[in-house]
């Protein structure tokens, strides 16, 4: 389990937690770390991380790091109130344990205050640090607070600061490239990006190669592997119909619920496939979806004439279309209410219940929810009363049909997530809502979403709400 974890494996770690505990076997530290492989590896629910988490805390009674880990493992799992909540109440009977931990329970600390927005108290602690200690943990904890206040340029400074004592240091140059590109720093901003870890163009050691050029690509037997989530997959396949009339042979390694839309939409001379199990001794080439913006932006940038490159199935919209006209007469809107995998990113990505109950003040307006779920279980009991939404069966684990409906609707709102990369890349209306931390994959042009013009861009003025945000979009349509 330690192995799995030390080289980022964490669901394998967490299978092999499973299978000590259904060995009838007990140990705390086991447990602490099957917890949290779950919560990075967002294998299993979140009461359920949160519990084994707690046991963990009972079982190595009171175990000062157990304690601290659960609280770093709510970061993740956007419990940040109940986090703090914990390491305020931590208990040392030894002082000089708890000397020894101090560091590690500010850390954490920090960490949930910047998520709640709570600046001034973690910068108190990390003003009250004395100087003399603040190595490279103290400055990570810095740079990560200035990114929840959107200050690239100081977290930027930081970055490039620990990168000269540590320059092969994989989370720094990381994190130096989201914040280059934040900026729209983008020349040096890609090449920083090609640290992310499911990088295929990286060596033993974790160090990237360097991007290709668009010239040494040409002729060549491409295969390009998607390393990311569906929404990062659409966005970037913009630059898949330039690249296809490079190279010599053109493969895609991606997602099996965009193979259909694919295949429709891109050149004939395409292959697709969607097992990983690929022959790599076939390809001259094999790049990350995530690479295409850095080999193409010195020719292309945004490549905004390819950005609209999906194609629906006409035969589903006049389907969905016929389905729609009983509501004749009304704005039929499409409505997705969360976005992202973790906790975190739930609490910072979803519509509240109380931002769900506004949109019963529409006048003339009937709302069709789009959105996907693993199981209808986690379908919250307010959505399930307000007549004025209709949830659609099975929605978005068909693709095909998901862009169909959207084609077929008025008008769709959603948070940062797919249904905001499908609503631009078939060129249809609607609005996307950007937390108030954003990030460089929603960067605004004039009201609108850079990366697609077409999609109207609204941008949080207070954490926990989006009330302003919707009264905009209603205002406007």
């Amino acid at each position: 389990m330690k192995e799995a974890m030390s080289c980022g494996n964490y669901r394998k770690a967490a299978e092999l937690g499973f299978l000590y505990r259904q060995s009838g076997f007990k140990n705390w530290y086991v447990t602490l770390n099957l917890a949290i492989s779950l919560a990075r590896s967002h294998f299993g629910n979140f009461d359920e991380i949160l519990k084994i988490g707690h046991e963990s805390i009972i079982e190595s009674n009171n175990n000062p790091l157990a304690i601290i880990s659960l609280a770093e493992i709510m970061l993740s799992t956007g419990n940040w109130e109940e986090g703090l909540e914990i390491l305020d109440n931590i208990y040392f009977k030894d002082k000089k344990k708890f000397d020894y931990y101090l560091w590690e329970i500010y850390q954490v600390k920090c960490q949930l205050l910047s998520r709640i927005g709570k600046f001034t108290d973690a910068e108190k602690i990390l003003s009250d640090w004395p100087i003399t200690d603040r190595d490279w943990r103290w400055k990570m904890v810095l740079a990560d607070m200035e990114i929840q206040k959107s200050n690239w340029i100081v977290a930027e400074d930081i970055y490039k600061e620990l990168l000269q004592k540590n320059p092969l240091s994989k989370i720094c140059n990381f994190n130096l490239g989201l914040v280059l590109l934040s900026q729209k720093k983008c020349k040096e901003g890609w090449q920083f990006y090609e640290w992310r870890n499911k990088n295929p163009r990286q060596g033993a050691n974790g160090i990237p190669y360097k991007l290709p050029t668009l010239d040494s690509l040409k002729g060549k037997r491409v295969l390009v592997k998607s390393e990311m989530g569906i929404g990062d997959q659409i966005m970037m396949g913009r630059y898949l119909k330039d690249l296809s009339s490079i190279v010599s042979r053109l493969t895609i390694c991606l997602s099996t619920r965009l193979k259909n839309i694919y295949q429709r939409s891109l050149p004939k001379n395409i292959e697709f496939i969607t097992s990983s199990n690929f022959e790599k001794n076939d390809f001259d080439e094999i790049i990350g979806t995530g690479s295409l913006a850095g080999i193409f932006w010195e020719y292309l940038e945004l490549n905004l004439k390819n950005s609209n490159f999906l194609l629906a199935d006409s035969k589903k919209v006049d389907q969905w279309s016929k389905y729609l006209s009983k509501y004749q007469g009304k704005k039929k809107i499409g409505i997705a209410w969360r976005g992202g995998t973790t906790g975190a990113d739930h609490r910072e990505r979803s519509l509240k219940e109380n931002d769900i109950k506004f949109l019963s003040f529409w006048e003339n307006s009937v709302f069709f929810d789009i959105q996907f779920l693993n199981s209808e279980e986690n379908y919250p009991e307010y959505l399930k009363k307000d007549k004025n939404i209709i949830r659609i069966d099975r929605a978005g684990f068909d693709l095909d049909e998901s862009i169909a409906l959207i084609k077929a609707l008025d008008y769709v709102i959603t948070p940062r997530q797919t249904i905001a990369h499908l609503i631009g890349s078939i060129n249809e209306k609607g609005s996307v809502l950007v937390p108030k931390r954003q990030e460089w994959r929603y960067w605004e042009q004039e009201n609108n979403w850079e990366w697609y013009p077409n999609v109207d861009y609204q941008k949080q003025r207070d954490r926990d709400s989006w009330l302003r945000e919707l009264n905009n979009i209603r205002d406007k349509i």
